[in-house]
């Protein structure tokens, strides 16, 4: 049995991680061969392989990483891929979409949201003049409030410019969105959020994440950390 793992990506960190966990039948004895396709959306540069931490000759994308044998319990192949943005041509036959292309990060498809023109400036070959990877610092002022009682979890919630306590959203719902924050230091001396211990005895305000997300009016509620 293999066991994949795929690190979770974000636009700051160009690298696509995979690790494979293996788990043999016991009783097994004879050695095999794993063929692992490396994908043509990367490139060689920055491109690593490892079982169990030593290093594996890479082939050419659109080539076979091939691993022949006798694998244990636990044995780990770990690839790191460097991922790009770029562009395809979508699948359809009709002609008014003939020129229109899918932007990817990698293998991920990109989706964008807009209330103007959908043309971007400028060739294909200059995306990254178009589209700003944001940085991993963004994320330092995000956060989630939440509260056990009994077996159940509730999280503070923006709902109609109102703070609340709403049970734990599921993940990766528009809930989830509604009770995400920015913290926004009332003193412009302190823009840095490393712990929760940073904002103790601090006022601060809570931002709706929602709402910035929508370039809507910011909707904040002022607080005193405790």
């Amino acid at each position: 049995m293999i066991n994949q793992k795929v690190d979770p990506v974000v636009s700051s960190d160009p690298y696509l991680r995979v690790t494979f966990t293996f788990s043999p039948n016991e009783g097994s004895s004879q050695a095999s061969t794993l063929n692992l396709r490396i994908p043509v959306w990367t490139h060689l540069d920055g491109a690593t392989a490892t079982i169990n931490s030593q290093s594996l000759a890479i082939p050419a994308p659109g080539s076979f990483l091939s691993v022949n044998r006798k694998w244990s319990s636990g044995d780990k192949l770990s690839l790191q891929l460097p991922i790009s943005l770029r562009t395809e041509a979508i699948q359809d036959d009709r002609h008014q979409y003939a020129s229109i292309q899918a932007i990817l990060y990698g293998p991920y498809l990109l989706a964008g949201h807009t209330s103007g023109a959908w043309n971007l400036a400028g060739s294909v070959d200059s995306l990254s003049d178009s589209i700003t990877p944001i940085p991993a610092s963004y994320n330092e002022q995000l956060v989630s409030f939440s509260q056990d009682s009994g077996n159940s979890t509730f999280v503070l919630t923006n709902s109609n410019q109102s703070i609340t306590m709403e049970e734990n959203p599921k993940s990766g719902t528009d809930a989830c969105l509604q009770a995400t924050f920015k913290i926004v230091f009332n003193d412009s001396t302190s823009s840095k959020v490393l712990g929760i211990n940073d904002v103790i005895d601090k006022s601060v305000m809570l931002e709706c994440f929602s709402a910035a997300r929508k370039r809507q009016q910011p909707c904040r509620h002022k607080f005193c950390c405790r």
